[in-house]
C-alpha cells in the first residue's frame, strides 16, 4: 500500500489511506513503533504532495509524538522537515527554513542533510535571496559528489538552474538544467526528466531559441503523456501555449491553453 502511495492519483490515494488505516488498526505495534511511524510519515508525504496541508501536518505530529515517545532519532528528524515543507507549502518559507537550518546543524543521515540543504535552496529561491538559494544548492551538489552518488547531483543543479534562471541569469540557467537533464536520463529518473525538459524549454524560450523550446516542450508532454496522469499533463499543455503565443500562433496557443 506505501508504494501504491507513491504513484497514485488523488483518489486512488485516498483509497489506499483507507486501506492502510484500516491495517493499523488492527495491527498491535509493541515493541514496532518504528513500522507504525513509517507507515503514518507515508500517509503526510502523500497529503502533503496533494497540497492537503491541514491532514499531512496530523500526520507528520503524530510521527513527531512517536519519535519523542520511542527515541526513534530518523523519523524525528524526517517529521520534523516535512512539518518545514508544509510550511513552505502554506508560504512560511522564513518558519520553514528556520527549522531546517536547525536539523542540518545536527549530526544526521549525510542523505538527508543533503536533502534538507536542497530544501533550504528553494525556500530562499522563493524569496528571492538568491545569493543564499545559490550557496545551499552548491554545498548541496559538493556533498553529493563527495558522497560520489550522480544521482544525488540532480537536485542541486535543478535548483541551481532555477536560481539563475530567476536572477536573469539564462545562459548559466541553460547550462545547468543541461547538466541536471543528463543526469536525470543517466539514472532513469523520468519524472525529473520531464520537469528539466519542461525547464530547459522555458529557458530556450527566454533566449528566444523558440523552435528549440517547442521541441524540447513536445518532448516533456510526450513522457508526461506516456508515464504520469493527466493532471500532470497541464503544465506541460500551459507551456506549449505559451510558447506559440510567443511565436505567434495563436490558433495553437489557445488549443493548448484550453488543453491545461
Amino acid at each position: 500500500i506505501g508504494l501504491r502511495l507513491e504513484s497514485a492519483t488523488f483518489e486512488e490515494g485516498l483509497q489506499a489511506i483507507k486501506e492502510l488505516r484500516t491495517a493499523m488498526r488492527g495491527l498491535d505495534f509493541c515493541g514496532q513503533e518504528e513500522l507504525q511511524a513509517q507507515m503514518l510519515m507515508k500517509i503526510g508525504i502523500f497529503y502533503g504532495k496533494s497540497a492537503v496541508h491541514d491532514a499531512a501536518l496530523k500526520s507528520f505530529k503524530q510521527v513527531l509524538k512517536l519519535a519523542k515517545t520511542y527515541n526513534l532519532h530518523e523519523q524525528h528528524i524526517r517529521a520534523q522537515s516535512n512539518i518545514a515543507i508544509c510550511n513552505a507549502q502554506m508560504g512560511d518559507y522564513r518558519g520553514a527554513i528556520a527549522i531546517w537550518q536547525s536539523l542540518v546543524a545536527d549530526d544526521i543521515d549525510e542523505t538527508l542533510k543533503l536533502n534538507i540543504m536542497n530544501n533550504i535552496s528553494v525556500g530562499y529561491g522563493r524569496m528571492a535571496v538568491f545569493h543564499q538559494s545559490l550557496d545551499y544548492s552548491y554545498r548541496a551538489l559538493d556533498m553529493a559528489r563527495r558522497m560520489g552518488n550522480e544521482a544525488l547531483e540532480l537536485s542541486p543543479m535543478m535548483n541551481l538552474s532555477t536560481a539563475y534562471e530567476k536572477m536573469g541569469d539564462f545562459q548559466k540557467a541553460l547550462e545547468t538544467i543541461k547538466k541536471a537533464l543528463s543526469i536525470a536520463q543517466k539514472t532513469k529518473n523520468t519524472r525529473r526528466e520531464t520537469e528539466c525538459l519542461n525547464n530547459l524549454s522555458l529557458i530556450l524560450n527566454e533566449l528566444g531559441n523558440k523552435e528549440e523550446a517547442l521541441r524540447y516542450a513536445e518532448e516533456c508532454l510526450s513522457l508526461r503523456v506516456k508515464y504520469f496522469a493527466k493532471s500532470d499533463q497541464s503544465v506541460s499543455y500551459n507551456n506549449l501555449g505559451y510558447i506559440y503565443e510567443g511565436l505567434g500562433d495563436y490558433a495553437k496557443a489557445l488549443q493548448h491553453y484550453r488543453k491545461s
